[in-house]
């Protein structure tokens, strides 16, 4: 089986949200490995591994 693994920025509004539970449980919930955690400039940074479509999928989630 294909892995593939990204690392993203996510800006806005998303510390002090939810927004890191929210990721995890995403990530989770189709069998992604990574780690995502808050940055001192307010964003949030995220490697995410898995299944292309299940990697690609969540990043997409990511964007709305």
């Amino acid at each position: 089986m294909d892995r593939i693994g990204i690392h993203i920025i996510i800006r806005g509004r998303v510390q002090a949200v939810g927004y890191r539970a929210w990721l995890a449980d995403a990530a989770k919930a189709r069998g992604l490995s990574g780690w995502c955690r808050n940055l001192s400039t307010g964003e949030v940074e995220a490697v995410l591994s898995g299944p292309p479509d299940d990697v690609h999928a969540v990043r997409q989630a990511c964007m709305t």
